[in-house]
C-alpha cells in the first residue's frame, strides 16, 4: 500500500472517531495543562510533504510528539512515512486512546513500524526515563 492509500485510510479512520465524539459528546478535551484540539491531517499534510521532501524532517530518525494528544500525528508520520515515533501526553485518556488507535491501525497494516506512547510531563526530565 502506497503513502497517499495510508493518508486516505488514516484519515478516514480518525474522521470516523471524531464523528463519535469520544470526549462528553465533543472531538474536543479540556486537560489540566490545556486543551486537546485534534490534529487535521488534511491541513497539515501538505506542509509536512513539503518538509519531507526538502530534507527537513529525515523520515529515516525517530520522530519525538510532544503533546501527543490522542496519537495522530504519532500515526500519520509512522503510516504515511514510515517513521518510527514517540509521543509524550500528559492526559491518560488520551494515552489510552492513542495506544487503543494505534493497535489498531497496526492491525489494518496501516502502520507497520515501532511506536511508543508516554503518559507524562513533557517538561519533566523523569518522563524521558
Amino acid at each position: 500500500m502506497d503513502a497517499a492509500a495510508k493518508f486516505e485510510l488514516l484519515k478516514r479512520f480518525f474522521d470516523e472517531i471524531d464523528g463519535k465524539r469520544l470526549y462528553r459528546g465533543s472531538d474536543t478535551k479540556e486537560t489540566e495543562p490545556g486543551q486537546f484540539i485534534p490534529t487535521n491531517l488534511t491541513n497539515i499534510n501538505p506542509g509536512i510533504e513539503e518538509l519531507v521532501s526538502q530534507g527537513v524532517i529525515n523520515t529515516s530518525k525517530w520522530i519525538l510528539d510532544v503533546g501527543g494528544g490522542d496519537g495522530r500525528f504519532m500515526d500519520y508520520m509512522a503510516a504515511v512515512y514510515g517513521m518510527p515515533s514517540t509521543m509524550i501526553e500528559w492526559d491518560w485518556e488520551l494515552c489510552r486512546n492513542a495506544g487503543l488507535f494505534a493497535q489498531r491501525l497496526k492491525d489494518l497494516g496501516i502502520i507497520n513500524v515501532q511506536l511508543r506512547i508516554t503518559q507524562g510531563d513533557f517538561e519533566k526530565d523523569e518522563t524521558y526515563l
